[in-house]
């Protein structure tokens, strides 16, 4: 191996190092630009006038953004999982009192929708249970 294949070798490796020196500190921007967590408008109020559909989930008065739903659990797909159908919609049950969110036991459950959570159950929109009553 002669001196210039060495020396062509060894800048090929600085050039490519020399690229990762010009990172920034902090974490990576997704693709598209940069992503901000701050809110970038002012939520909607309810509409008092609507009525929501039999079954439907309703706003609770204790916290902000909570809701509660009303129906009948059922098994999800996935072994250990449970969800509830009401509104047109599918809910997977996230915790609550097992001995009142089970399978095939009709239930009033308040909680919130969670987003920034991945399951294995792969059915439904993920619902934190904070409160669970038998129907």
């Amino acid at each position: 191996m002669g001196t210039r294949t060495v020396i062509v070798g060894t800048c090929c490796v600085l050039l490519l190092l020399s690229g990762c020196a010009h990172g920034t500190s902090g974490p990576p921007e997704p693709p598209g630009g940069s992503m901000s967590t701050e809110p970038t408008g002012s939520p909607s109020p309810e509409p008092s006038h609507l009525s929501l559909p039999p079954g439907s989930p309703t706003s609770s008065a204790k916290e902000p953004g909570n809701l509660t739903l009303s129906g009948q659990v059922e098994p999800g797909v996935e072994a250990g999982c449970l969800i509830m159908k009401t509104g047109g919609k599918t809910y997977l049950l996230l915790g609550g009192d097992p001995a009142v969110v089970r399978a095939g036991a009709q239930v009033r459950v308040t909680g919130r929708l969670v987003t920034n959570i991945r399951t294995y159950c792969m059915q439904g929109t993920p619902f934190q249970v904070s409160e669970a009553h038998p129907a």
